[in-house]
């Protein structure tokens, strides 16, 4: 399997989540647009989508292999955002970024409005394209994230 289809398999798996937080957006009663996926026909590191849901604001979901539930079982001693070359070439900026746990039961989410003046950089693995794809990320110390359980919506 070349990257572009390991991109396009990522791109459709990611999908469950997205409309996960959209139905929680919804039960909140906060007005939310699922935004349409577009599948690019050639792989391009640099490609970029227009993001996930607008809830009058640009929010990113991303469903993590973690079962986490808090800052008590979160793996790591950060969290990581995303890739600086995304972040940095996105319009609109984010407003937020959520993160499911694997079960969807439990979010973590990044407030960039709040957070992002401790952002730091790293370079980090992303071991779905190989062991030798790094990439640099930002980071966000683990203090200034927001960990929530979802009720059922």
């Amino acid at each position: 399997m070349n990257n572009h289809q390991k991109f396009l398999k990522h791109l459709d798996i990611s999908s469950a989540g997205v409309f996960r937080i959209a139905k929680w957006f919804y039960s909140q009663g906060v007005l939310c647009t699922i935004m349409p996926m577009e599948t690019p026909a050639v792989y391009k590191e640099s490609a970029r989508d227009h993001g996930d849901l607008l809830i009058q604001h640009r929010v990113e979901v991303k469903r993590l292999s973690s079962p986490f539930t808090s800052e008590d079982d979160w793996p790591h001693d950060e969290f990581f955002v995303c890739a600086t070359s995304s972040y940095n070439s996105a319009f609109p900026k984010p407003y937020k970024f959520i993160y499911l746990n694997h079960p969807m039961t439990h979010i973590a989410t990044i407030d960039v409005c709040r957070t992002r003046h401790a952002w730091t950089k790293s370079e980090m693995s992303d071991k779905r394209y190989g062991d030798d794809h790094k990439q640099e990320v930002y980071v966000c110390p683990i203090e200034l994230v927001k960990w929530e359980r979802l009720d059922d919506a």
